[in-house]
């Protein structure tokens, strides 16, 4: 259960990075009933995720901390970690192992087909006659 003091512990670990993002009222979308929506695609990253992800980091111990791998630098390398270790998608049947299969086969057409694209620096210097 999530208390006062571990929201108010978030609050001041995220109150450097985290932008305001208002409460938005949504009166008439459905009848009856009123929702309020809260803009987080005003975050520096134009999502929610910022606040749970910086907050674990933050707050991780020095051992686990020692623990963390970099972060892949490629959607090449992203796709190697996925392959490697994927079994958290599948527990529970969330993801069937054929669907990540099949989307690591098609994200790998995309890189390959990206690959044989010049990069624009690299026209600008070779091709670019």
């Amino acid at each position: 259960m999530i208390s006062m003091d571990m929201l108010r512990d978030a609050q001041r670990v995220l109150a450097p990075v985290i932008n305001y993002t208002p409460v938005v009222p949504t009166k008439g979308i459905v009848p009856g009933c009123d929702f309020y929506l809260k803009a987080d695609c005003l975050q520096k990253t134009g999502a929610f995720k910022l606040r749970g992800a910086y907050y674990k980091i933050a707050t991780l111990s020095d051992e686990e901390k020692a623990k963390l791998q970099g972060l892949p630098t490629s959607l090449d390398a992203a796709l190697d970690a996925l392959e490697a270790d994927h079994d958290y998608l599948t527990k529970g049947g969330v993801f069937p192992e054929a669907l990540l299969r099949s989307f690591i086969a098609a994200k790998r057409r995309e890189c390959a087909a990206m690959a044989a694209i010049p990069h624009p620096a690299e026209f600008e210097r070779y091709y670019n006659l």
